[in-house]
């Protein structure tokens, strides 16, 4: 990989980490199918969309009408996620705190696929990015 695509990949993580999530999901879905958004990128995104508050829905249609865009959200990244390819950055969700945020809010009807609990491989590690 060159420096310049690192350096678009590494911009565009800043970017993410500075966003207002009050501004929606159409940005999130740009940056998720962006050619410079690598996996590291992608999961820390899913993660601070807060995916295992949906844990608690067994079914779709059982989500809150104020939470279906958000959930919509959740289900696209995990779809897509398996498909990108560049790792760049070095992102976990445990050690970002990301993990376990709802454990004794509800029971778990429709856990997480399993994927999107691994850290990502890559060169540069997420806490080092400035």
């Amino acid at each position: 990989m060159n420096q310049i695509v690192s350096q678009e990949i590494e911009k565009l993580f800043k970017k993410v980490c500075q966003y207002n999530w009050d501004n929606g999901f159409q940005w999130l879905y740009e940056v998720v199918q962006n050619d410079y958004c690598d996996r590291g990128t992608t999961l820390m995104i899913y993660w601070l969309s807060r995916p295992e508050w949906f844990c608690q829905y067994a079914l779709a249609k059982d989500v809150k009408p104020w939470d279906e865009d958000n959930y919509q959200f959740v289900r696209f990244v995990e779809k897509i996620y398996p498909s990108i390819k560049l790792n760049h950055i070095i992102y976990d969700p445990l050690e970002d705190g990301q993990i376990g945020l709802y454990t004794e809010d509800f029971v778990v009807k429709a856990p997480l696929p399993a994927l999107m609990y691994q850290k990502t491989e890559g060169v540069i590690y997420f806490k080092d990015i400035s």
